[in-house]
């Protein structure tokens, strides 16, 4: 859970230099106390049910932010996020969401 959820506050911390306007718009109030700091094993939750619901959240917001980066409006700075950062973020959203049907249209759009 600590790769996904630093990989989410790398890729908001590529955003807010490269597309900081766009950022600004798109960004979730929650994000903000989620990933300012970095996502360590002792900030998690320590009971299994809290941990799988913050999993579940991290790639709930992993997978709102790749959809509003590859969306037709959303600017080439946010769209073109580093390859890599692009397909990590997509794998740990991947690993992270437990519903198949969200797992499913993560594949069907993110840019390979």
């Amino acid at each position: 859970m600590e790769l996904v959820g630093e990989t989410m506050r790398y890729a908001l911390n590529r955003l807010a230099v490269a597309a900081p306007a766009w950022l600004q718009t798109h960004l979730h109030p929650a994000w903000g106390d989620r990933y300012r700091h970095r996502v360590e094993n002792y900030r998690l939750p320590k009971t299994e049910a809290e941990r799988q619901q913050l999993a579940a959240t991290i790639g709930a917001d992993g997978f709102t932010l790749l959809r509003a980066a590859y969306a037709p409006e959303a600017p080439r700075q946010a769209a073109t996020l580093q390859a890599g950062v692009r397909a990590r973020l997509a794998a740990h959203v991947d690993r992270a969401l437990t519903c198949p049907a969200r797992v499913n249209a993560i594949k069907g759009w993110v840019p390979g």
